[in-house]
């Protein structure tokens, strides 16, 4: 599950270095005044604010998250699953999605699990099937 944390986090990195790439451009074209049409000036703008929005919401905690990661550091959230909490490529817990790879992991229905997750993106490393300890019957011995 790291490798399907580690994939995003790179295409995270390639998509800023690329739209930086994209912003320095746009901007001498602005300088050097080779702009055809007028709205093309707001270009960089409009990228800039992109480049801000990914960076802070898929960068960062993905950035974040690599930290943890490194130092074996995550999440443990415990749950019941139903039919209607797991989709595609998430589970919802408690109104949180968690990310899985698809096709992975083979979610048990009904029994409790515990799952480690990382602590922003909520990348699901792994999960443990757990079975409560309870009193015991008196009538079997």
């Amino acid at each position: 599950m790291k490798f399907y944390f580690l994939f995003g986090f790179l295409v995270s990195l390639i998509l800023i270095i690329s739209l930086g790439r994209l912003l320095i451009i746009l901007l001498r074209n602005n300088w050097n005044h080779n702009n055809q049409k007028w709205f093309s000036y707001l270009f960089p703008v409009f990228l800039s604010v992109v480049i801000a929005w990914t960076a802070g919401s898929q960068l960062y905690p993905r950035f974040m998250d690599l930290v943890h990661l490194l130092n074996g550091h995550y999440d443990l959230t415990e749950t019941i699953l139903t039919d209607d909490d797991v989709k595609f490529n998430y589970i919802l817990v408690e109104g949180n999605k968690y990310y899985y790879l698809p096709f992975n992991y083979d979610w048990p229905r009904g029994e409790k699990l515990q799952i480690l997750s990382s602590p922003q993106m909520r990348y699901v490393i792994s999960f443990t099937a757990v079975e409560e300890a309870g009193a015991e019957d008196p009538n079997s011995k």
